[in-house]
């Protein structure tokens, strides 16, 4: 095409001189045109038949002819484009053109990744476009359209005696499920790309999620295929080191970055290429679909307008429910004063987190800048989970155990005037009570002034755990109550297996979808072989593997009813050694001694303490 910005050849030029300005008919050459089959032969005639009868431009007798109308309208994308804005140089026929009646419905059918990305920034250039004008007129044309194709449609109704119930199936219970959008919100370089990058190379080795008391024990069932779409971690220097690190099976993480067209020209692709991705999903059959950040894929869409974001969305939902894939996309969040509520908190539209079925709140730790806590802001497949640990210290990734803080919490609602100081506090006293027994609020007080802790602030940290009180004499003392408990659905699907547990017994261990139920002990014939201890299966005296030392009173009253029960043919066992109150490496008291048979570990520290 002969335009300044379409480079085109000056070929098929017809015979201007037989048709003159003053001629009230159509010229032949209108039929001679529309019926030309090749698209590029067509926009070089047209183009040239145009600026010949440049001075009838007011009343352009070849766009008169609904035929040549037709074969114009009929062109692609790429085609119609950039022949309409050449149609609309002053030389031509001038920005009118775009708002003419007959041409309109056709540009309201451009694709939306091609209306911004390519038909608009031409037009702009363009003297006298008014991009305003347009957009409005181009929106009713697309209503218009709708609602003709609305006319003339079959509404689709489903009688829901036909739909046959079928649980949720997880990803990880109960933050993540197939066929189901997560949006998972937090400030930038805090640690969300490099949780999800965990997910991904756990489901690439098999390898299980932690659990509600932040144990790795959800099977994930597998290897699974992990799809990634990332703008802001470099693949070699970034992405790759932290799968190395996660052991992680790269051949099973894909990463979509460009698309390359007909003449091999690259893409980056933006939700309007979502065909792309429907192409790899069909031929990588993921389990997870990372989009990190989704902001970076919007490609022009204003993201604080929920009608111009939820088509995209819906767009993604579709594809998690055909291809039963999980779509986790990662937000940044807006400033703390636009609300403070956690679902408020992303960045962007509410539809975001409303589109979504679970929505996951990544905030730092206030007392230690190496661990992260991962609370659930939004579940409507289930219940909340509990808020998790996991630490990033030296770029390495481990989790951590679980908090009693609320993704509410974390995002600001109940802080009071200082937020990080109230934060402090209730992960100070829920640190100082873990161990679950009362201690006086007296004693909580002067520890809570030595560490900088402000009584009101206390108060409203108490406040926020739920913290007990109980009187004794005259004081009062103060206990952390017991962690909630979490209702599994019944039957609980997973990863691990498709089928559905049974019903979920009490004190009966449920991983994933595994379902684990402890035997009885085997006791010994005649006081010969192993002894029962409790364990899940039988084994040799003593080689009971090692367990964390909670209660010493409970491992003491254990011992001696094994040895009552063992008879004068069971050897006695030894006395069994104590851990000291502090460490002696440390100096602090730990959270949990762990006996290791010959030595106890401290669970803050790396020593090893031999037991009194």
């Amino acid at each position: 095409m002969a335009t300044d910005h379409f480079a085109t050849t000056g070929v098929g030029t017809p015979d201007t001189s037989t048709t003159p300005c003053a001629t009230a008919e159509a010229p032949p050459y209108t039929a001679i045109l529309a019926a030309i089959a090749d698209d590029e032969q067509f926009c070089e005639d047209l183009l040239e038949w145009v600026r010949a009868n440049a001075n009838c431009r007011v009343n352009s007798m070849v766009l008169e002819d609904a035929g040549v109308i037709a074969r114009l309208c009929a062109l692609p994308d790429h085609r119609f484009t950039p022949t309409l804005i050449t149609l609309a140089k002053p030389d031509y026929l001038g920005l009118d053109i775009f708002y003419d009646e007959r041409l309109m419905p056709r540009v309201a059918r451009l694709r939306r990744g091609h209306l911004r990305g390519t038909f608009l920034p031409y037009a702009r250039q363009l003297a006298g476009f008014a991009e305003g004008d347009f957009l409005r007129e181009f929106r009713q044309a697309q209503r218009e359209l709708k609602a003709h194709a609305a006319a003339h449609g079959t509404p689709v109704v489903i009688s829901m005696d036909t739909v046959t119930r079928t649980p949720v199936t997880w990803l990880w219970w109960p933050y993540i499920a197939l066929g189901k959008l997560t949006m998972v919100d937090g400030d930038p370089g805090i640690g969300k790309s490099l949780l999800l990058t965990q997910i991904a190379a756990a489901l690439s080795k098999s390898y299980p999620l932690p659990d509600q008391d932040g144990k790795t024990t959800v099977a994930t069932g597998g290897p699974h295929v992990t799809v990634m779409l990332s703008t802001e971690d470099g693949l070699a220097d970034t992405l790759k080191p932290r799968l190395n690190d996660a052991q992680a099976d790269c051949s099973k993480i894909k990463v979509l970055t460009h698309w390359k067209d007909d003449d091999g020209q690259l893409h980056p692709f933006t939700f309007f290429d979502m065909p792309i991705l429907q192409k790899v999903l069909d031929e990588y059959h993921p389990r997870l679909v990372i989009i990190d950040p989704i902001q970076a894929y919007l490609s022009g869409i204003d993201m604080n307008r929920a009608n111009e974001t939820r088509p995209l969305l819906a767009a993604l939902h579709q594809l998690a429910e055909q291809y039963q894939c999980a779509i986790a996309c990662i937000r940044h969040p807006a400033k703390a004063s636009q609300g403070g509520k956690a679902l408020h908190r992303g960045l962007g539209s509410v539809d975001f987190i409303g589109a979504a079925r679970t929505g996951l709140f990544v905030e730092q730790c206030p007392l230690d800048e190496t661990k992260v806590l991962v609370a659930q802001s939004k579940s409507n497949i289930g219940p909340l989970g509990r808020t998790l640990i996991f630490s990033k210290a030296g770029g390495q990734f481990a989790w951590c155990g679980r908090s009693r803080l609320s993704a509410e919490m974390l995002a600001g609602s109940g802080r009071g005037p200082n937020p990080h100081e109230f934060l402090e506090a209730v992960v100070w006293l829920e640190r100082r009570l873990e161990d679950g027994l009362p201690v006086a609020s007296t004693l909580l007080r002067e520890e809570a002034e030595e560490e900088g802790i402000s009584y009101p602030t206390l108060r409203r940290a108490k406040k926020a755990l739920r913290i007990q009180s109980h009187k004794r004499e005259e004081e009062w003392d103060w206990q952390l109550p017991s962690l909630r408990v979490i209702p599994q659905p019944t039957p609980l699907v997973s990863l691990a297996s498709l089928e559905p547990l049974g019903h979920v017994q009490i004190h009966q261990t449920v991983s994933g979808a595994v379902e684990v139920t402890l035997e009885e002990p085997v006791r010994p014939a005649d006081g010969a072989g192993p002894v029962p201890c409790g364990c899940s299966h039988a084994h040799a005296l003593g080689a009971c593997p090692p367990q964390p030392v909670e209660n010493e009173e409970e491992a003491q009253e254990t011992q001696e009813t094994h040895e009552v029960e063992g008879g004068e043919e069971t050897p006695p066992l030894p006395p069994r050694p104590k851990p000291p109150m502090f460490c002696p490496n440390c100096h602090k008291k730990p959270k949990v001694w762990i006996d290791r048979g010959t030595y106890f570990k401290c669970s803050e520290c790396p020593a090893k303490v031999r037991g009194r």
